[in-house]
């Protein structure tokens, strides 16, 4: 379901503020679209680099409750990061389990995944997906499988 202006919108925009800081313990993650044009701005790219993308489909319909659980785990490892990480876990939880909309004269839940068009959706991705990108480098470090030299989320 698609929701840009809700009634937890505003609750969306200050916790994802305040989530973003999370990002900093993430060396791969782009902050946005211009740290991207200032990245490749100062890095130089020789002739063995070579660009792609991947596209991570319906993330926002399968970010169910084990990736909610992996957020969790992450802001309770850098707790210092933000103050009161226990009132954002609780915000975000509240987001995430109340996602209703009215169509006409129907209500309606979202009962899987999070919203898209909230402002808390792509800050929860990024950390979910710098998470996974985090525990795919141990195990390919772990079993000698080269690693990309240079490697960007956003």
């Amino acid at each position: 379901m698609a929701s840009y202006n809700w009634i937890l919108t505003p609750a969306s925009i200050f916790v994802g503020h305040y989530l973003k800081e999370f990002y900093s313990k993430f060396e791969n993650i782009l902050t946005d679209s211009l740290s991207l044009i200032n990245f490749f701005k100062n890095t130089f790219l020789d002739k063995d680099y070579f660009l792609f993308t991947r596209l991570q489909k319906f993330i926002y319909q399968h970010f169910f409750q084990g990736c909610h659980k992996n957020n969790k785990r992450i802001i309770f490892r850098y707790q210092n990061v933000i103050p009161s990480a226990h009132f954002f876990l609780e915000s975000m939880e509240l987001m995430l389990n109340c996602a209703i909309m009215k169509f006409q004269e129907d209500f309606f839940m979202q009962i899987l995944g999070i919203v898209m068009g909230t402002n808390l959706a792509p800050i929860l991705t990024n950390i979910y997906m710098a998470i996974l990108e985090e525990e795919l480098y141990i195990i390919c470090k772990n079993k000698n499988i080269t690693w990309p030299n240079m490697f960007k989320d956003s």
